[in-house]
């Protein structure tokens, strides 16, 4: 299980890990790198210049973004640690085939934004990212668990619940990950979904998802955007209190 605590650096976010298995700890620095052209040019545009930037900073590897490129064969296995899955913001009202012209107004930003035009488009784009971290032999996969229209983003008015959220993510958990494959790790947003608000709706959805290797990816910024807070000292306490509310569901962390 990993425990995350992010930081700012050169190019980007790092981030910090702490990886439990067999009694044992393995603490691991990360930074977070996509695989677009735009990104790999600020190292000449190979992966050479990635894995050296990673080993000249001490750091551990690479959390990687997958950003439309499916085409991972170039990159060195053993500098890819964990996979960010697809996220999308907004998906709910389309999966649900609910009214969400608002926020997707033709099929071509359905396609943009999914891959395709039918909820099914949800299930593929995780199928091929599932396959892509199998392939990589990444130690964990990192799944955003969390949905908000554009127009709620300013109101903070829902119309939906985390449950229903949690509800509708674990249908296409279900059906995608299957069989033997990397941890994969739920992350908390500070929108409807996993907000780590509650202990018993979270080990609701744990309990139900299929697949064996889960736990929580616990983003601590994330956290504290929920939480509304002034300053850091509110920030840790936000954090702390969260922690101490889940009880036993810690465990998944």
């Amino acid at each position: 299980m990993l425990k995350p605590l992010k930081m700012n650096s050169l190019k980007g976010f790092f981030s910090c890990k702490k990886s439990c298995k067999m009694e044992k700890e393995v603490f691991m620095i990360l930074c977070n790198f996509s695989n677009t052209q735009y990104h790999l040019d600020w190292y000449n545009g190979k992966w050479q210049g990635v894995n050296e930037f990673v080993k000249k900073n001490k750091i551990d590897g690479i959390e990687l973004l997958l950003h439309g490129n499916e085409d991972v064969s170039d990159i060195p296995k053993d500098l890819i640690k964990g996979l960010h899955l697809s996220y999308f913001p907004t998906w709910l009202e389309f999966y649900k085939g609910d009214a969400y012209e608002l926020d997707f107004p033709d099929d071509e930003s359905l396609i943009q934004t999914f891959g395709g035009n039918t909820p099914e488009s949800l299930h593929k784009r995780f199928k091929r990212d599932f396959e892509i971290a199998k392939k990589l032999d990444v130690e964990y996969m990192v799944y955003h668990v969390s949905h908000v229209r554009l127009k709620d983003a300013f109101t903070f008015e829902f119309s939906y619940t985390d449950k229903e959220v949690l509800d509708h993510t674990l249908k296409i958990v279900n059906d995608v990950f299957k069989g033997e494959g990397p941890t994969l790790l739920f992350e908390n947003l500070w929108w409807p979904g996993l907000t780590l608000e509650d202990s018993d709706i979270l080990e609701s959805f744990l309990s139900q998802v299929e697949y064996r290797n889960v736990g929580i990816m616990m983003d601590v910024s994330h956290l504290m955007l929920k939480g509304y807070l002034e300053g850091c000292k509110d920030g840790l306490q936000y954090v702390l209190d969260t922690v101490d509310n889940l009880g036993e569901s810690i465990q998944w962390i």
